[in-house]
C-alpha cells in the first residue's frame, strides 16, 4: 500500500507543476490581460537579464510555432461553453492550493469562501465543470499560492526569473511553486487518487492550450505593440505579482517592506515587487 501512494505522489506531482504555474502565469491564462497595465516606469531587479532573454527567446519561439497556433485552432473549433466549463474545472481543481494558502495568510473569510466554493462546485457544478459558487451564491474566488504567502510574511522576492517553457517567476516565486505542488500532491495522495502520467499530462497540456485560446488575441497584440516584449512581459508579470501580494492594492503593507529592495519606481516612494512575481 505505501508503495502505491509513493507511485500516486510521483505521478500527481507532474500535473501538479504545470496546474500551478498555469495559476501564477499571467500572460499563460485567463489573467493575461492584467500585464497591460503594467507602469513603464516600473524598474524589476534583473540580474540575469542575458539568460533570461536567451530563455525567453527559446519560450517565445515554443509558443509562436507550437502552443498559440494549437490555441487558435482549439478557440476556432471548441464551443465557448466547453473551454469554460474546462477552464472552470481546473480551477477548481486548484482549490486546495488556495484554502492553504489563505489559511497561512490569516484569512479566514477567505478560507471558509474557498472551502464553500470547492464544496458547492464539486457537487452542483459537477466536478468544477459550472461555477455555481461565483453565479449562484457569489462567493468570489481568492487567488492565493505559496509564493504570495512567503510575500505576505516579508519573504523578498529575489531577482526575476524566466524559466524554460513555463516563463516568468522570481526566486520566491520558484521557491512558492515548489510549495504548491507539493499542496496539491499531498491532497491527492492523501484522497487515494492515482492517475497515469501519460493522462495527467495530457490533460494539464489541455488545460495550458485551452487557458490559452482566450488569451492569445492579447498576447498577439501586446507583442505588436511592445518595442521590447522582453520587458514588456516582465514588467507585466511583476505588476500583476505585485498586486496579487496586496490584494489588489497598490499601497505596500508592513509585510512588504523588504520588496523595497528590489523595486523602485520612478520619482516616486519605491514599492514592493509583484507578488505573484514568485
Amino acid at each position: 500500500m505505501a508503495g502505491f501512494k509513493r507511485r500516486g505522489w510521483c505521478l500527481s506531482a507532474p500535473a501538479l507543476l504545470m496546474l500551478a504555474l498555469l495559476v501564477t502565469a499571467p500572460l499563460a491564462g485567463a489573467d493575461g490581460e492584467a500585464g497591460s497595465e503594467a507602469p513603464d516606469s516600473l524598474e524589476v531587479y534583473d540580474p540575469w537579464e542575458g539568460y533570461n532573454r536567451k530563455i525567453f527567446g527559446f519560450n517565445e519561439s515554443l509558443s509562436r510555432n507550437v502552443a498559440e497556433p494549437v490555441a487558435k485552432a482549439w478557440d476556432w473549433t471548441v464551443p465557448d461553453f466547453a473551454r469554460i466549463g474546462m477552464r472552470n474545472f481546473f480551477v477548481n481543481l486548484a482549490a486546495p492550493i488556495r484554502v492553504l494558502n489563505t489559511t497561512l495568510q490569516l484569512k479566514p473569510v477567505a478560507t471558509l469562501q474557498e472551502i464553500t466554493r470547492f464544496a458547492f462546485n464539486s457537487t452542483f457544478g459537477l466536478g468544477g465543470l459550472f461555477d455555481v459558487a461565483t453565479h449562484g451564491l457569489l462567493l468570489p474566488i481568492h487567488k492565493e499560492d505559496f509564493g504570495q504567502t512567503l510575500g505576505y510574511w516579508g519573504i523578498p522576492a529575489g531577482p526575476y526569473l524566466m524559466i524554460p517553457v513555463f516563463g516568468p517567476s522570481t526566486v520566491r516565486g520558484t521557491v512558492g511553486l515548489a510549495g504548491d505542488v507539493v499542496t496539491g500532491a499531498v491532497t491527492f495522495s492523501a484522497i487515494g487518487v492515482s492517475v497515469p502520467f501519460f493522462a495527467t499530462f495530457a490533460a494539464q497540456a489541455g488545460n495550458f492550450i485551452n487557458s490559452q485560446s482566450f488569451v492569445h488575441d492579447d498576447i498577439d497584440r501586446e507583442r505588436k505593440n511592445s518595442l521590447d516584449f522582453y520587458v514588456a512581459v516582465r514588467n507585466a508579470y511583476i505588476q500583476y505579482r505585485t498586486n496579487m501580494i496586496r490584494d489588489g492594492s497598490l499601497e505596500a503593507g508592513p509585510a512588504e517592506a523588504d520588496e523595497d529592495l528590489y523595486y523602485d519606481e520612478a520619482g516616486e516612494a519605491s514599492g514592493p515587487e509583484l507578488s505573484e512575481a514568485d
